[in-house]
């Protein structure tokens, strides 16, 4: 099996796809932050922490690899938006919205499982850092 060349590199397309997830719902729980009820706040904003923290770090990632990447997302982001706007209109944002995050969130952990298969070495290292982080705050809320 011949070595690839610099131009024939792999493209880190499950990496790119793990930003882009994180992207998305860093958009949504931006607009749940504004939303949530004052009890639920706290839990809302932690998760949107951790996600733009994350999402910097996978930026980080990306550029060491040579990769020039979007930094809000796909549309899937604007929909994350929308959504969050429609539910509040109709329902609350509260603990009972949990579940819904929890749903949102193991595609994130799944994104992860994919990037970390794809990356090896010390990125997936990283990777597998995060994704603990991750499952830690899913664990405490």
């Amino acid at each position: 099996m011949q070595a690839l060349t610099a131009d024939q590199k792999v493209q880190p397309t499950a990496l790119i796809a793990l930003h882009d997830q994180t992207r998305n719902a860093i958009r949504g729980f931006a607009v749940m932050v504004e939303k949530a009820e004052p009890s639920f706040q706290g839990t809302v904003h932690q998760f949107l922490s951790l996600h733009k923290r994350q999402a910097e770090t996978l930026l980080q990632l990306l550029q060491l690899q040579g990769q020039n990447v979007d930094r809000d997302g796909t549309l899937m982001g604007a929909v994350n938006e929308v959504v969050v706007s429609v539910r509040a209109f109709f329902d609350e944002i509260d603990a009972d919205t949990l579940q819904q995050i929890r749903n949102g969130e193991d595609h994130i952990l799944k994104a992860f499982d994919a990037a970390i298969a794809e990356q090896g070495g010390a990125t997936a290292d990283q990777l597998r850092a995060l994704r603990a982080e991750l499952t830690q705050l899913l664990a405490t809320v």
